[in-house]
């Protein structure tokens, strides 16, 4: 793999783990933030729904995201459990738009709410460039 500010190779955890919290591609520092949660409103199961997270990967001090990059996969890590999940493209509040790549993945474990996870996003860009970019210890919130 190209360009990478931590070597990452293969997929397991403690390899994934290594990923930095804040990367530069083509002149741009970006960062990841990841927000999860699992939904437990009225009309869900008792159990809740599966897990789900928005990421919001954002070139900091921009006013563009660098051109290029996207990103289709990523691993949430809670502890010895991983989930492994391809990401589609979220339309960005206003406000964002521009400097952020917006995504979402659904369908997750039940993992409890309050746990910790760590979220690692695979980054590509041009010329079959690779990075890995992570977001550490975001606690699943519970929605009611």
């Amino acid at each position: 793999m190209n360009n990478h500010d931590t070597d990452v190779r293969g997929d397991s955890a403690d390899a994934l783990l290594t990923a930095p919290t804040e990367i530069v591609v083509s002149g741009q520092r970006l960062t990841l933030d990841s927000h999860l949660w699992r939904d437990f409103q009225r009309g869900a199961p008792a159990t809740g729904r599966p897990l789900n997270a928005a990421l919001d990967v954002q070139a900091l001090d921009a006013d563009a995201f660098p051109p290029g990059w996207h990103a289709q996969r990523a691993w949430f890590i809670k502890q010895d459990e991983t989930w492994t999940a391809e990401l589609t493209a979220q339309p960005a509040p206003a406000f964002e738009r521009g400097a952020h790549l917006t995504l979402g993945a659904q369908g997750g474990p039940h993992w409890e709410p309050g746990a910790e996870v760590s979220t690692i996003v695979l980054l590509r860009g041009p010329g079959g460039s690779e990075r890995y970019l992570r977001a550490e210890n975001r606690a699943i919130q519970r929605i009611d």
